[in-house]
């Protein structure tokens, strides 16, 4: 659920700063995407998760 609810929010600012560096090449925007997208949002539930945090924020 977690990677559901944050993929988009990590997906878009990872772009946004990729983009603002200059990077335009649409393979590698979309590998980091991709790969921040799964990774970040599993990161920040396994925190959650130890902070006993996941049913206020609804993962």
């Amino acid at each position: 659920m977690v990677i559901y609810l944050t993929h988009t929010v990590f997906s878009a600012a990872i772009r946004i700063i990729l983009l603002k560096v200059g990077m335009s090449e649409v393979s590698v925007i979309l590998a980091a995407t991709l790969a921040v997208g799964i990774i970040a949002p599993l990161i920040l539930g396994a925190i959650a998760a130890r902070l006993r945090l996941t049913k206020l924020l609804g993962f």
